[in-house]
């Protein structure tokens, strides 16, 4: 569910959507055919929960900075260094 309402494309959570019809059918048969009967309302539902969610999480803005840190990406002043100095010698 988590890679539906967090797809950055409906293409992207159409994929999703079918993975987890696909890993929970077998053992949630009737759920599944019941999310599978409603898909076109669950997934606006979910884009609309997700949308309403969102609101709180813009404190959030910038977590993927994060692992750039833990892995040794050197920021100077805000941005993030790409270029790399040459000193003569």
């Amino acid at each position: 569910m988590h890679d539906i309402w967090q797809a950055e494309t409906k293409a992207d959570a159409e994929k999703a959507f079918e993975l987890f019809i696909k890993m929970y059918e077998p053992k949630y048969p009737k759920a599944a055919t019941c999310l599978q009967k409603d898909r076109d309302g669950m997934l606006h539902m979910m884009f609309k929960l997700g949308q309403c969610a969102e609101k709180k999480w813009r404190r959030l803005r910038g977590y993927d900075y994060l692992t750039k840190v833990i892995t040794g990406v050197e920021f100077k002043n805000g941005p993030e260094v790409t270029e790399v100095d040459l000193v003569a010698a």
